[in-house]
């Protein structure tokens, strides 16, 4: 999840779905994969359209789906808040600066603008 937010630029609601405030992120769905990203409704658009993902990333999710169908990320979550709390745990092992108080956003702009490899 956290190599979508922050490889792809997307948001946790849209890798994982919200339905909660009259949102209508249905998150990703594993028929959405394709060669060379990803189809999905981002923010406030009404048409899914396809967000470019690096070919190692779209194998991990191709291993991850396996021979399921359906979404990609089951969770049993209605919005991706619980991500909030994982990205803490995630920073941590990352070893970035002031992880306590990490947020999503931080962790994606951390990675955008000082060019690190993402550990696995």
């Amino acid at each position: 999840m956290f190599r979508l937010i922050i490889e792809c630029g997307l948001s946790p609601d849209e890798v994982v779905g919200n339905t909660r405030n009259g949102a209508d992120l249905k998150g990703i769905f594993i028929a959405d994969l394709t060669d060379t990203g990803i189809f999905l409704r981002r923010g406030h658009q009404r048409n899914k359209v396809e967000v470019h993902a690096s070919a190692e990333l779209l194998k991990r999710l191709q291993d991850l789906a396996g021979e399921r169908s359906g979404k990609l990320f089951v969770t049993g979550w209605n919005d991706a808040s619980r991500l909030g709390q994982e990205a803490k745990q995630y920073a941590q092992l990352a070893q970035i600066p002031g992880y306590e108080n990490i947020r999503i956003q931080t962790l994606r702009n951390y990675y955008s603008r000082n060019s690190l490899t993402i550990p696995p």
